[in-house]
């Protein structure tokens, strides 16, 4: 940008005055001095007369201790300051959301302007966001009551951030608004960019003032951004502000805030030194070579010699370098300290190298530190400090590894750095150099998908070309000879290890011509005129230079990439310790009523699935896949019968009524219901006396319950109940000695069996009934069974699902049962296949395993019509017996056959029954 002449008149003046002043105008020795040296320079650069006075606008009075000592952020230097610090952060707090007035230890503002803008306190920290900022130009421009609002420009820190615009609403005085916020701030547009270009001619003329970082929205016209509170002096600071909006999402741009900035005095600005990094690298692989370079600038007008300086290079926590970092300082002349000449104008170069470390490095560099030599008052701008981040190195560069539960891997890595460096023979370069990097894969069976990226073909006007390709590659589980996802298994763990190569190289050439000159390609010719008048010509050759072309090529350094792959492989054990159950006959003996059956129930195969999944890039997992099982997996689980007796009415009962008859002597037909019990006074108290020859009728009736819980791949009625409760059934028994008459006159056993004689005497043969056996004398029915063929209630089933699922997420999913068997879980003590093979089954879905409980209620009805049987007239006195019992029961044939016998009862039921005399002693 040109300057006006007036803008160049003042900047001599400007000179001029810092000439003459020297160091007068730094210390004041009081605020009277600070006003006019503040003063002067507002003349000299402004024309303003008397800008700053002792009150300013609101009539506010100078901070006589900033104005005289300065304040410790400013440097210790002058700051132009008016009014309290109480009412500055007050006034600065007035309306926006953010009300702190303190924090830590720093006020919001230090008090007020000439102008009685709020005085930023640089040392308030205003925010932390990390969302994108994104600055309002032109701050000073707001809405007026006439328009209500405005389309506000903004400029993003961040190049891709597309919003670009805000509206800004009018809105005075009202509380967390953008306009009130602002408004606050600003109330004065003395130095705004058009208006300092009237004085200066430059519309950034304050920018090589501002002492603070520039973010990168405004960096490039920071004075579009920034407004400015109070303006710097010769010998005073100035400071000022610039907004932003910010937000992510939906929220962009719902927030407004600030950060302040400082501008150094006049007197900071000439004679100086400065120092900045030329070249340098934020993050650095480790390994790297790093070269850090510093850029010395100076505004003396003479060259500079000996000027000291310092770098101290090290460890982020302080610790010196270890020798493997190789760090030197390039150009540094052998033999000469730790000082630098400065050339007028031309200013210095400053290098230190190294080989980055495994950690992070602090580097610091100080020049002319004292401010000695040369003399310099602005020593701020002397220091540089840097922390150079490591990169964790990409390991997978060299050794990459699919875990046990990965398919495939994505994978990006760098191949290499090439570089061909190409030398001028002669003449000059007459085009750019071309050529490539060639990249070949010469395992395609290992690096799938194989790609190069950042491998242009070379078309450079460059002698030192560099490539840095790197590689897109995918390996895959099947390539290691492990394909479980098709049923291929290789047992482990164990590790398959494959190599695969990647060879580049190549050749860059570019053209060169020169001037070359011949003997003599052309003629000419001049003419000479002797003493005797005479002329003679003569003739020479002459080359005035041919043009010549050639090439010249180079290699790139090549070789060969070795990439080792590691394929960590898990497929399951092949068996799983089955849980032990109990295989046991609980109360197994001949006077319990009760038995517990427990038995391991049959196994049952399933198949099950694991989860496997392929990894991306990012190390992120997608496209996880169900995998089948190398291995089913057997299902038992504790299994149990129960098997409980009791008897619904005994014989006691049911002959109860005739018995108590017989003791009274009473003979009715009800009383003498089931049988004719002696009513002679001496068989009053015997218990059951009977004379032979009346009828006796089999009693009594019995019931059983059988319970079993079982576990079935279906939900039918279970042959294990069944068969149980039919061997229950069969295994009853009423048996009695008593000697019965038939119809036709015939000596039966109560099975209706004839008795054997002897002499004219029958012989005792006890029978019992059996269900299945169930007829006795006469051939009729004295035995019948109540099932669940007569009762549907007599029989009940619950089934309950043992629920299993494939869902990863489901940890609740699965039942304990099937945890118990599958691989992968503490209940089956196998938790270490997840925690270090990453393998964990469930059962593959469409297969059933059912908890099934049944019971049958039976009875046991002994003569139910009470069919009248009548004893044999002649069977001899003594004494007789009659019992029901239970039989042992070889159990069926299943899954608890293997517990052996199940003892019967040795007695159910039982009464002794006393035959004296016959039917004839009562008729005769």
């Amino acid at each position: 940008m040109k300057k006006s002449k007036i803008g160049t008149i003042l900047l001599i003046i400007f000179i001029i005055n810092l000439t003459n002043l020297s160091y007068s105008y730094v210390n004041a020795q009081n605020y009277l001095d600070t006003l006019k040296i503040a003063n002067d320079y507002m003349e000299d650069i402004f024309g303003r007369k008397n800008y700053f006075e002792e009150k300013n606008r609101k009539n506010r009075t100078i901070n006589k201790e900033f104005a005289e000592k300065g304040y410790k952020l400013f440097g210790d230097k002058p700051i132009l300051v008016y009014g309290t610090v109480e009412d500055g952060k007050y006034e600065a707090t007035k309306y926006g959301a953010d009300t702190a007035q303190d924090r830590n230890g720093y006020p919001r503002a230090l008090g007020f302007s000439m102008s009685d803008d709020p005085y930023a306190n640089p040392g308030f920290v205003t925010t932390t966001t990390k969302s994108v900022k994104r600055w309002i130009k032109f701050p000073w421009v707001l809405p007026d009551a006439k328009d209500k609002g405005i389309t506000k420009e903004l400029s993003p820190d961040d190049p891709n951030d597309k919003r670009k615009t805000q509206w800004l609403d009018y809105k005075p005085d009202t509380f967390s608004t953008t306009y009130s916020v602002m408004k606050q701030w600003i109330s004065d547009s003395d130095f705004t960019p058009d208006n300092i270009k009237q004085k200066t001619g430059e519309r950034d003329y304050f920018i090589k003032y501002i002492y603070d970082d520039l973010p990168p929205g405004i960096k490039n016209n920071p004075e579009d951004y920034i407004y400015i509170i109070q303006p710097p002096t010769y010998d005073s600071w100035g400071v000022g502000i610039a907004f932003y909006y910010y937000g992510d999402g939906e929220l962009i741009n719902n927030y407004m805030y600030y950060d302040f900035f400082r501008f150094i005095p006049a007197s900071m600005v000439e004679n100086d030194i400065s120092a900045s990094f030329e070249s340098l690298q934020s993050s650095v692989v480790e390994g790297e070579e790093v070269l850090i370079s510093v850029n010395i600038k100076s505004t003396f007008n003479t060259d500079l010699k000996d000027v000291s300086y310092k770098w101290e290079i090290t460890n982020e926590d302080g610790t010196p370098l270890s020798s493997e970092c190789n760090l030197q300082f390039p150009g540094k002349a052998e033999g000469r300290g730790d000082e630098v000449d400065i050339p007028v104008k031309k200013g210095a170069l400053l290098y230190a190298s190294l080989k980055m470390p495994n950690n992070n490095v602090k580097v610091k560099f100080e020049i002319n530190s004292d401010g000695k030599n040369p003399e310099e008052k602005n020593l701020l701008n002397n220091v540089l400090e840097t922390t150079i981040n490591k990169v964790k190195t990409n390991k997978i560069s060299a050794e990459m590894e699919l875990d046990y539960n990965i398919l495939s891997r994505n994978v990006n890595f760098p191949l290499t750095t090439a570089v061909a460096q190409l030398s001028l023979p002669k003449g000059s370069w007459d085009g750019n150099a071309t050529g490539s990097l060639g990249v070949n894969n010469t395992s395609p069976n290992l690096i799938r998908n194989f790609k190069v990226n950042n491998n242009p073909a070379v078309n450079e006007a460059s002698t030192t070309i560099t490539r840095s390709p790197d590689i897109d590659a995918t390996f895959k589980r099947p390539d290691f000879g492990d394909d479980p996802l098709n049923g291929k298994y290789i047992n482990g763990p164990t590790s398959i290890v494959k190599s695969g190569n990647i060879n580049f190289g190549g050749s860059v050439s570019r053209p060169y011509m020169w001037i070359e000159k011949c003997g003599g390609c052309r003629t000419s010719s001049y003419t000479t005129t002797g003493a005797d008048g005479k002329t003679e010509t003569h003739y020479y050759s002459y080359c005035d230079g041919h043009e010549k072309r050639s090439s010249v090529s180079a290699d790139f350094n090549s070789g060969t990439n070795t990439i080792k792959v590691s394929a960590l492989t898990y497929n399951g054990k092949k068996t799983i310790a089955a849980k032990q159950y109990d295989n046991k006959i609980q109360g197994n003996t001949k006077d319990y009523l009760e038995k517990v059956l427990y038995w391991t129930s049959e196994p049952y195969l399933f198949k099950v699935i694991r989860w496997m999944c392929h990894q991306d890039v990012d190390n992120s997992l997608y496209d996880w896949t169900p995998v089948p099982g190398q291995y089913e997996r057997t299902f038992t689980q504790q299994c149990s019968g129960n098997v409980k007796w009791s008897t619904v009415r005994t014989m006691k009962q049911d002959y109860s009524a005739s018995r108590e008859a017989a003791r009274q002597r009473k003979s009715t037909k009800s009383s003498n219901d089931r049988a004719v019990f002696a009513s002679d006074v001496d068989y009053k108290y015997v218990d059951y006396p009977i004379k032979s020859g009346y009828y006796f009728n089999p009693t009594g009736e019995y019931t059983f319950t059988v319970k079993t819980v079982t576990y079935k791949t279906t939900t039918a009625d279970t042959k294990d109940h069944k068969d149980l409760v039919n061997s229950v059934i069969n295994s009853f028994r009423y048996e009695t000695d008593l000697m019965y008459i038939d119809n036709n006159k015939k000596v039966v056993n109560i099975q209706n069996q004839p008795l054997s004689k002897s002499g004219n005497s029958y012989l005792r043969k006890s029978a019992a009934l059996t269900a299945q056996d169930n007829t006795g004398v006469n051939n009729i029915v004295l035995l019948n069974v109540l099932d669940r063929n007569d009762n549907e209630w007599r029989y009940s089933k619950d089934v309950e699902e043992i629920e299993h699922t494939e869902d990863r997420s489901d940890s609740k999913g699965t039942h304990v049962f099937w945890k118990n068997i599958l691989e992968g879980y503490s209940e089956s003590g196998t938790s270490d296949s997840q925690d270090k093979y990453k393998y964990r089954e469930y059962v593959k879905d469409g297969q059933h395993i059912y908890k099934i409980t049944e019971e049958t209620v039976v009875t046991i009805q002994i003569n139910p019509e009470n069919k009248k049987l009548y004893t044999y007239a002649h069977m001899p006195n003594g004494k007789y017996t009659v019992k029901a019992w239970i039989d042992d029961i070889s159990l069926p044939n299943n899954e608890y056959k293997k517990l052996g016998t199940l003892k019967g009862i040795s007695s159910l039921d039982e009464i002794e029954v006393s035959v004296k005399g016959s039917i004839y002693d009562d008729i005769y």
